[in-house]
């Protein structure tokens, strides 16, 4: 009985590892993903100082397969605006897959391995491509250094102003997204990142 009790047990761990193979929670990894994990950032356009948009992992969820974080983000005053929902899964080499449910393909918007000039792209639709071009080098918050961050720029080419650059620190994943078409953007602020609070 206790032979048949060990088996069942470790059957049931195996089967639990297998349903969360997309799920990557490393703490020191580029882009930390786990329930609860939040960012706060202040707009860099002098005219929105009223709020603070966010970022912040609310759940898991399988879909078409894979099981993804359920990531939410928005802009926040006295009440919070959900603007936008989209689902994360990160792969064995580091590629994460982006799933927006209006969108019927994944965006493999970063690869957390990548290393400095690494360049990618991807279909976004029947006749256009997404390109991706990553630069590695340090960004100053405040009074702090973030030293390696991962810079990924964002273009499809046969369209316009949609260029923007969105940056990723080892340990706490989004500090900074900007818009090189507009030259506005948000930085980071504060996070939780694994139960961790970090301010800047």
């Amino acid at each position: 009985m206790k032979k048949f009790l060990l088996i069942f047990v470790c059957v049931a761990l195996l089967s639990a590892c297998d349903e969360n193979t997309d799920l990557k929670t490393t703490s020191g990894s580029y882009l930390p993903l786990q329930v609860g994990n939040s960012w706060r950032f202040e707009s860099t356009n002098p005219a929105a100082k009223d709020g603070f948009y966010f970022k912040r992992v609310m759940d898991t969820v399988t879909l078409n397969e894979h099981t993804y974080y359920e990531i939410v983000s928005g802009w926040s005053t006295s009440t919070e605006d959900i603007q936008d929902v989209a689902y994360y899964r990160v792969d064995d080499d580091g590629f994460v897959y982006i799933l927006r449910l209006a969108n019927n393909y994944e965006e493999n918007r970063f690869r957390l391995n990548a290393t400095d000039g690494d360049t990618w792209s991807y279909l976004i639709d029947d006749n256009d491509t997404a390109v991706i071009s990553l630069t590695v080098s340090p960004l100053t918050i405040g009074s702090k250094e973030l030293k390696d961050c991962k810079k990924y720029f964002y273009n499809v080419e046969n369209w316009a102003d949609e260029e923007y650059t969105i940056t990723l620190a080892k340990g706490i994943g989004f500090v900074k997204e900007h818009s090189d078409a507009w030259g506005q953007g948000s930085i980071l602020k504060s996070a939780t990142i694994n139960g961790q609070e970090i301010n800047f």
